[in-house]
């Protein structure tokens, strides 16, 4: 919660873009978190499951990814965020689509967690840039 206050020191003032980005950030989190989530679960199984089985373990990561896209596109499609924003978070959605399709059996979780943060690092770059056009 420091964020938006120090988004307010910068600016002199007081501003709702300071609450807008902690929000856009934490929903980020939720997708990157529900993910990893979904591939330390999958990490267990020993071999493909059942598709109803695939489907029930990645419904919530798929659900919240869908969630962030769509909202993020609702509000840029209302002139609220930037335009292109949206793509930022389908790059999480497409994280987690491949996760689902190729499931994380047997791997480590530092692959997990090292191939996540780079996936929020070039979330990070996508938002940034995409904040500004």
């Amino acid at each position: 919660l420091g964020a938006p206050a120090a988004y307010w020191v910068t600016e002199g003032a007081y501003s709702a873009t300071g609450w807008t980005l902690w929000g856009l950030c934490s929903l980020h989190a939720l997708t990157s978190i529900a993910h990893a989530f979904m591939r330390l679960e999958q990490r267990r199984w020993q071999s493909i499951p059942s598709l109803s089985t695939q489907i029930r373990i990645a419904l919530p990561t798929l659900g919240f990814n869908f969630l962030a896209v769509s909202t993020t596109g609702f509000l840029s499609a209302i002139s609220l965020l930037p335009s292109w924003l949206p793509l930022a978070y389908a790059l999480q959605l497409f994280e987690s689509a491949r996760g689902f399709w190729k499931p994380a059996i047997g791997q480590k979780p530092t692959q997990i967690g090292l191939r996540q943060l780079i996936v929020s690092g070039l979330f990070t770059l996508l938002f940034i840039g995409l904040w500004h056009t």
